[in-house]
């Protein structure tokens, strides 16, 4: 045991260059004390099954962080969203995960406001941010999907129908069609989307 810990400690970053066993590099990742040379050592492996172990058992978060950036496992991705209990890292994962599905089950479920507002900022799809806009229970996750929607159509729904003003004016302010706008007007008696819009010189 002496022997393996002197080797890990010894080892430096130019020896991490030269060293090609996933495994060992995976043990200078989690235990090595130099920072760097974990960092260093992390960026060399490949083995999805060697990543996923770093990414749930290295106490070092940029070193887990490092290896959860190079995992597209999505099962994996979302466990590590479930448990990690650094923000920076379970964020590497969303960025990592492509369905809109599952995107959409985190930012709508997680019990996190900040990570389902980070999903959120992933999500393409517009009809499912009208959804978010109009139902999530934290302001700051609705303004978020407020500005991932660029369809007016979309932005004129939420414009009259959304339950919070804030999310309503969000609306109103990214919305360029006369007609749209006019229709808002006539559809609403609140006065401050009125003074809001008169203010904004947009009708």
């Amino acid at each position: 045991m002496a022997n393996r810990d002197n080797i890990i400690n010894d080892t430096n970053m130019w020896s991490v260059g030269k060293i090609s066993d996933e495994a060992v590099l995976a043990d200078i990742a989690k235990n090595a004390k130099n920072p760097n040379v974990r960092r260093d050592a992390v960026s060399k492996i490949s083995d999805a099954a060697v990543l996923e172990d770093i990414a749930r058992n290295a106490e070092d978060l940029i070193v887990r962080r490092g290896a959860v950036g190079k995992i597209y496992d999505e099962v994996v991705l979302i466990n590590i969203i479930k448990n990690d209990e650094d923000p920076s890292v379970r964020r590497a994962a969303i960025d990592n995960i492509s369905d809109e599905n599952v995107l959409t089950d985190i930012a709508k479920n997680a019990e996190d406001t900040v990570i389902r507002r980070y999903a959120v900022f992933n999500i393409l799809d517009e009809n499912v941010l009208a959804d978010i806009a109009k139902n999530d229970e934290d302001p700051s996750v609705r303004r978020a999907a407020i500005d991932n929607i660029s369809d007016e159509n979309v932005l004129t729904d939420i414009a009259k129908n959304a339950g919070d003003l804030s999310v309503r004016i969000g609306a109103v302010g990214k919305i360029s069609d006369e007609d749209a706008l006019a229709d808002i007007v006539k559809s609403t008696e609140d006065p401050i989307i009125h003074k809001y819009l008169k203010n904004s010189n947009m009708i």
